[in-house]
């Protein structure tokens, strides 16, 4: 996909898998990005259908 023609709010998804195979999704906003990287982030909750 190319982010430059998608309508929205950028975030990063991250997913992180322990040692035990326990699996979790950390979800931050861009709020400040520099060259292509997160320079200033916030971890959110989202759930479908809210902004």
């Amino acid at each position: 996909m190319v982010q430059e023609r998608i309508d929205g709010r950028e975030f990063t998804v991250e997913c992180l898998v322990g040692r035990d195979g326990q699996a979790s999704v950390i979800l931050r906003w861009r709020l400040v990005v520099k060259g292509g990287l997160a320079m200033v982030s916030r971890t959110c909750h989202y759930f479908e259908g809210q902004q």
